[in-house]
Parts: C-alpha cells; sequence; structure tokens
C-alpha cells in the first residue's frame, strides 16, 4: 500500500501576510452592508462638515469632525497597514517559514524555530476563501493564513478545496 502524499503549502511569512489576514479577518467578522452604511454615515459627515465649514464662520467642532472623517475614510487603512507591517516584522512568524502539510488524518503545520503541530480535521471550524488565499478557523478561536502562492501548483491548490469538501470543512469566501 503506498504511502499517502500530502498536499503540501510552504512559504516564508511576509508582513505583507499579516496585513491580508488581517483584512479578510475583519471581512469575515463584520459584515459587507455594515461597512457599507459606515463608509457612507462618515461620507455623508464630512460632506455636512465641509458644506458647515464653508458657508459659516470658522467653527472647531466642525472642523475636528470634518479631519476625523476624512482620516476614518481615507487614511486609516494606510495606519493600519503600517501597523500591522511593523508588528508582522516583530511577531512570532515574522519572516520564517511555515509549511502546511494537508493528510487524510490531519493537518501539520511546522514553523521554523517555533515548532510543529498536528490538528485534526475537527479541529478546523471552518476556511474563508479569498482571492488572495486561505484564512483557516481553528476550534481554539485561533486562525491561520495560507496564500495561494504557497501551493506549488494550480493542482495542489484544487485538490486542498476538494479535502477540505470532503473532509466536510465549511468554506466561505470573502
Amino acid at each position: 500500500m503506498p504511502a499517502e502524499t500530502p498536499i503540501v503549502a510552504s512559504f516564508r511569512w511576509a508582513p505583507e501576510d499579516t496585513v491580508l489576514a488581517s483584512r479578510y479577518l475583519f471581512r469575515t467578522q463584520v459584515r459587507f452592508a455594515f461597512r457599507l452604511l459606515f463608509a457612507l454615515l462618515l461620507a455623508s459627515l464630512l460632506v455636512v462638515s465641509l458644506y458647515i465649514l464653508w458657508t459659516k464662520p470658522f467653527d472647531v467642532f466642525f472642523l475636528i469632525l470634518a479631519v476625523a472623517c476624512f482620516w476614518a475614510l481615507f487614511l486609516r487603512r494606510f495606519e493600519v497597514m503600517w501597523w500591522a507591517k511593523k508588528r508582522a516584522r516583530k511577531g512570532p512568524p515574522g519572516g520564517r517559514a511555515i509549511r502546511w502539510e494537508f493528510r487524510e488524518n490531519g493537518v501539520h503545520v511546522d514553523t521554523q524555530d517555533v515548532g510543529k503541530s498536528k490538528i485534526e480535521w475537527t479541529g478546523i471550524s471552518n476556511v474563508a476563501q479569498s482571492k488572495d488565499g486561505f484564512l483557516v478557523f481553528f476550534a481554539t478561536s485561533s486562525n491561520g493564513w495560507i496564500p495561494n502562492a504557497a501551493f506549488e501548483s494550480e493542482k495542489d491548490l484544487s485538490a486542498f478545496v476538494t479535502l477540505l469538501g470532503e473532509k466536510k470543512v465549511a468554506i466561505r469566501s470573502v
């Protein structure tokens, strides 16, 4: 009986991986409708503040409101990415090689200089699939990021999705 060949995904963790994982984690936690509603509310507050500043004498409250709305709509994204990249350089996976092996009996994760772990398929609650990769949610309320480029080929990537389906792991797209 031949030994089973695992599906392998290996990559070196980069700060961009932290940014992508954070972005997709946020998208799984906050629905699109709420994000859109919040953005529309901020945009309308910004327009109203600018209108009042334009038509009335200088008012500090509306100036602060306009600056805060502008920051939240346009600049916060860049600040969040900057902080995430800074944390990623210092964090546990920063720059280390990570190897995921997906087998019939479970998932084996090996992180360079940190350690190895084996996760049973029942320990994976669901997987969020995006255009950039997969966010794996574990039953322990933690998650792991696997970029699409970590797979050796498109065949391995589609075999991974098929294996998730066989193991009855819920897949959702973000």
